[in-house]
């Protein structure tokens, strides 16, 4: 009986089914409120986005949560909310999407679908603490343009940046009026460029008018300065290729470390080095160079010309190069032939040694002919104006004279740059010559040289007269009469400078005998040019520095690079030369600039150091589309290695910045210049990037009524 009672009430027909549970809409959970707050425009950043519901709420066994297209798993629930782990990023809007059925209550009533949206605020998150920027500019000597013009930028690094263009390839505001047709200002800054230097002025381009300069400045706009550099390929003066006589580096120490190249190593030895060396030194003549390389030089280096006999070599002027100092480090040293060692070295060659340095290798140039013209005469034994040689236009009106016929359209044909040699004999100790006028007034130069009478070398040779503007106009009209006394004038030699349409100018390496170390050493080719175009560029600034406009002076850009000419070496090389033009300009009187130094990027070598530099920059052309408008960041902080006494730019860039990265990133640049021609369109800036660019309250345009 029991056991029917017990399968009596295991019948499945007489037990109640259990009814599944229904979630009631009415009864889930509902949002009452979120960090941040739903739709605010300028939330701050927060490390957890928290949802807050009106009750105790679980977690369904599947969830569903995601932060702009990326789902979350490290979420969890405490109490009534919901806390979602994120990091947030400054400028940016963020969708927060909780699918249902995530989130429930205890009686298992699921929240339907919820969306959370709201924009973070900017905040600028540059660290002024890593810097320590200089109070002055780097030159002493600075105009109070240039230092106000510091001192407000110093003021504004890292609390905003500076807009700034580039002039359409050199001397206009092109862009910066490009920029304002789009967005209604200017830029703060626009950049011009002295690139075509060696050909201004001329019917294109002419620097000595400052007209688009000053109209920038009238608009409110900051003035910036860039220097391609163009310099001849090759010796403008040379008419043959530079002969290169190169050898195992020898380094010097004594006569057994010498390099000698001479007959007799061909005589005693078949001496492979000096034939081809002999070869060449047989095309010399009078104005030939020998250009020793050497690297690894101590600071108390020496080296030394022998001859054959292993003597002293001697110049016509006296000057014995048995031994004489060289610059520490790398460089050549240059020999000039004259009529005393070209006869030597032209028949028995040359010995190069010395001590604690190495040789490099040997170049040979030969100058051009440039037709020049003998005035032959009978000699004049000099002693009185009596005993003078006239060629004068004077002497033709008056007499006719042969020599002066001969003289005169030669004159004529003069340039600035055109030399006058004047050879000679006989000279005693106290030989004297002198250059006069056809009034018998005395020649004076352009400098101020006064050629009354000046002493020349006893015995036999001759001396050069280099027409200047001065020299030239006074010749050119009326000719020259040479006198002086004790020494006998055998002729008179005219060549006027090489011409100069077949020079190719690039300030690229490749393919260029230009180099940082040539242009800073004395007495060769390259730094005679060096300096002519130095002197150019300071006539052309100081016409800047006289309205009272300061200049962002950007030269010598990229060098580590080594694609430019003043890369092509090393870093201490081009330290030199960075300091030499420094030191060059600033010391002809030039005062109204700050300085901007480029950099590559772990190139600390090669920075010239914060005496001699005022801003940091970088060429930013970031290839990858993602890059594009990011804030270069990396770039930021590698500049920041090489000093954090300067204030760091992008002297140049393709795509921008975004000005939103760059104050979430802290990496608020000084200025930014996109570069011209296609970066000034898609895909690397559009309309709408210069636009946001020139509104946002962080970038600093002209200041003109224009401009605002």
């Amino acid at each position: 009986m029991g056991l029917a009672v017990i399968a009596a009430a295991c019948t499945p027909e007489e037990k109640e089914k259990p009814q599944p549970k229904i979630s009631d809409p009415s009864k889930a959970p509902q949002v009452v409120s979120t960090i941040p707050e739903a739709n605010d425009p300028a939330a701050n950043l927060v490390d957890e986005i928290v949802i807050t519901y009106d009750k105790p709420v679980f977690f369904a066994p599947n969830t569903t949560i995601s932060v702009n297209g990326v789902y979350n798993e490290d979420v969890y629930l405490l109490d009534n909310s919901l806390y979602i782990p994120v990091e947030l990023r400054g400028g940016v809007t963020y969708t927060v999407k909780v699918a249902s059925p995530t989130i429930k209550d205890s009686e298992g009533n699921f929240s339907g679908d919820y969306t959370l949206t709201f924009t973070t605020l900017v905040h600028n998150n540059f660290k002024d603490y890593a810097f320590s920027i200089d109070e002055n500019p780097s030159d002493p000597d600075a105009t109070d343009a240039a230092k106000a013009l510091y001192a407000e930028m110093k003021e504004n690094f890292g609390k905003k940046i500076y807009s700034a263009t580039m002039a359409e390839v050199n001397w206009n505001y092109e862009n910066a009026e490009a920029v304002h047709q789009m967005t209604g200002k200017y830029p703060a800054i626009n950049a011009f460029d002295y690139i075509h230097l060696p050909s201004s002025p001329s019917d294109w381009i002419d620097y000595s008018d400052i007209t688009p300069v000053r109209d920038w400045v009238s608009l409110g706009g900051i003035v910036a300065a860039g220097w391609h550099w163009l310099v001849p390929t090759s010796n403008p003066n040379s008419s043959l290729a530079e002969d290169l006589i190169d050898f195992d580096d020898v380094e010097t120490g004594g006569w057994a470390n010498s390099i000698c190249l001479t007959q007799d190593m061909i005589d005693w030895y078949a001496d492979a080095v000096s034939t081809l060396a002999m070869s060449i030194f047989k095309q010399c003549n009078v104005g030939s160079t020998i250009d020793v390389y050497y690297k690894d030089a101590a600071s108390d280096a020496q080296m030394a010309f022998k001859n054959h006999s292993w003597g002293p070599i001697v110049a016509e002027d006296g000057t014995d190069y048995g031994y004489f100092p060289i610059p520490e480090g790398s460089g050549h040293y240059t020999l000039t032939l004259d009529a005393v060692t070209l006869p030597e070295i032209k028949d028995n060659g040359i010995i190069i040694g010395g001590q604690n340095f190495t040789i490099c290798y040997v170049i040979v140039t030969h100058p051009k002919e440039n037709g020049a013209v003998t005035i032959d005469f009978d000699d004049v034994e000099t002693g009185g104006w009596a005993n003078s040689k006239c060629l004068t236009q004077d002497m033709i009106d008056w007499y006719g004279d042969e020599d002066s016929k001969v003289a005169m359209p030669v004159f004529q044909e003069a340039v600035v740059g055109t030399t006058l040699t004047f050879y000679y004999k006989d000279a005693a100790s106290d030989a004297q010559m002198a250059f006069k006028n056809h009034g018998w007034g005395s020649i004076v130069a352009e400098d101020g040289t006064d050629y009354g009478y000046f002493s020349i070398p006893e015995g036999e040779g001759s001396y050069t007269l280099t027409l200047d503007s001065v020299t030239l106009a006074e010749i050119k009209a009326n000719g020259i009469i040479i006198g002086g006394q004790n020494y006998t004038l055998t002729m008179v030699v005219v060549e006027n400078p090489a011409e100069q349409a077949d020079v190719q100018y690039a300030f690229y390496s490749n393919a260029n005998d230009f180099n940082p170390v040539d242009a800073v050493s004395s007495g060769n080719w390259q730094n005679k040019i060096a300096n002519a175009d130095l002197d150019e560029l300071v006539s052309c600034l100081k016409l800047l520095q006289d309205e009272g406009i300061p200049v962002l002076f950007r030269p010598l850009h990229e060098a580590s690079g080594g694609w430019f000419w003043w890369g092509s070496r090393s870093g201490a090389d081009y330290v030199a030369l960075w300091k030499y033009v420094y030191e060059y300009i600033t010391g002809a009187g030039v005062h109204n600039l700050l300085w901007v130094w480029t950099s590559c990027l772990d190139d600390s070598d090669w920075y010239p150091g914060d005496a001699y530099v005022d801003f940091i920059a970088y060429d930013w052309y970031p290839q990858e589309t993602e890059l594009y408008h990011t804030s270069g960041i990396d770039n930021w902080n590698d500049l920041l290695k090489i000093s954090n006494h300067k204030m760091l730019a992008l002297g140049e860039c393709g795509a921008m910045p975004s000005v939103t990265e760059c104050l979430v990133d802290g990496s608020m640049w000084s200025w930014w210049m996109p570069w011209y021609g296609e970066h000034m369109t898609e895909p690397h800036n559009s309309t709408a990037d210069f636009r946001a660019w020139m509104a946002s309250s962080y970038v600093i345009s002209a200041t003109t009524p224009q401009a605002e």
